[in-house]
């Protein structure tokens, strides 16, 4: 051991090394209240042992500073023991470290640790663990502390601690010379059963996951607005796709059309020429008979058969007009279906124009027939038909 009373007073042996051995005080130890003897040389670490040899913890090896801290906390807290008695501890928040507790100031949390404890034991055995320190209160433990140098409290510990239901915590010996503990203020620890963050990290804590669910959502979201662009890509194709098959169907249906209507211009025109031929020939021979009637019996035409040969051609010119208004109109139509070019329009005019021509001169042939034979019958035709 390295730690020994000497008039009441926890010391290190260290201490007395340039003191004379009659000269020392007597020391005796810590834990058990034996006398012991301080071992002072060269060769070995300044030290003491027991004058008997005993079983007492304080004969295993322990650094010095653990030693001395343990030593002194207890010894604070056995001058605190009565029946009031509060010990406070000051903890820091377990992201300390982080950015979010660094902008809050690292601010510590003071939570009351035990209260009215009237015994403190050190290296007292509770259960299959043995702590630095424990605070009991009519011969039950009702806290522990550990002392941290150089091993803290492992997760193993930590387990059977728990199991217990024993609250304790962990005091670093890291500076501890240099500010030692005042009972009047908080304990400084480390960790403990009540390890934990502050209210600001954990608000912080909550933001972050709150973050990282709006980033999957946004994550989603895109993914989502991803694909449905490329839905409405594939749909605008499609649409382009229809639109040219449309476009393609509504060409072919308009050539068919146009093809439809001028066979259908061409079949009635060729029908109308037929029937005009038709015509023609039979007024043809029924003028080569009425001639060689006229011929045979050398009867003049009546007035009354005249008459209705001009009203005939009357009714006969009608018709061919109104056949020709309607040619117009068909052609108009035909024109304004199939949109043909000026040019063709004019072509297609002259065609129209030198087929009325030809009507025109056949109908002059006629009216100069029905001239001749009524000049005839008034020079010395007779009124009676033949």
């Amino acid at each position: 051991m390295t730690i020994v009373r000497v008039d009441g007073a926890a010391c290190d042996v260290a201490d007395f090394a340039g003191i004379p051995s009659r000269k020392r005080r007597p020391a005796t130890c810590l834990g058990c209240g034996d006398a012991v003897i301080m071992k002072l040389g060269n060769q070995l670490q300044h030290h003491a042992a027991h004058v008997a040899v005993i079983a007492c913890v304080y004969s295993e090896a322990e650094g010095a500073l653990h030693l001395r801290v343990k030593f002194a906390i207890a010894e604070a807290l056995k001058s605190m023991a009565q029946a009031g008695c509060t010990l406070v501890i000051r903890w820091y928040c377990a992201e300390r470290l982080a950015a979010s507790c660094k902008r809050h100031g690292g601010i510590p949390v003071t939570p009351t640790f035990a209260e009215g404890w009237d015994e403190v034991e050190v290296e007292y055995t509770v259960g299959t663990r043995r702590p630095d320190i424990v605070l009991k209160r009519d011969g039950k433990p009702i806290a522990a502390i550990e002392v941290f140098a150089t091993h803290a409290v492992d997760d193993e510990k930590r387990a059977d601690l728990a199991a217990l239901g024993l609250p304790w915590c962990e005091v670093s010996t890291a500076g501890y010379d240099a500010a030692p503990w005042d009972p009047s203020r908080p304990l400084e620890v480390v960790s403990g059963s009540f390890d934990g963050i502050c209210d600001a990290c954990e608000r912080e804590a909550q933001l972050r996951e709150a973050r990282r669910e709006l980033k999957a959502r946004l994550d989603k979201a895109r993914c989502d607005l991803e694909d449905a662009k490329a839905q409405w890509e594939d749909a605008k194709r499609e649409r382009e796709a229809l639109k040219a098959q449309l476009q393609q169907a509504r060409e072919q249906a308009r050539r068919e059309l146009e093809a439809k209507a001028q066979k259908a211009v061409l079949e009635r025109e060729a029908q109308r020429e037929k029937i005009y031929r038709e015509r023609e020939a039979e007024r043809e021979q029924a003028e080569r008979k009425f001639k060689g009637q006229r011929e045979a019996h050398n009867v003049p035409i009546s007035e009354g058969l005249r008459k209705q040969r001009e009203l005939e051609a009357k009714h006969e010119r009608e018709q061919r007009e109104r056949e020709a208004e309607e040619d117009e109109a068909e052609r108009e139509r035909y024109l304004r279906r199939t949109k043909i070019e000026p040019k063709a329009r004019r072509e297609h005019a002259q065609r129209e124009n030198w087929r009325l021509s030809r009507l025109s001169r056949r109908d002059l042939e006629l009216a100069r027939q029905a001239v001749h034979l009524r000049c005839h019958d008034k020079k010395g035709g007779s009124d009676r038909d033949p």
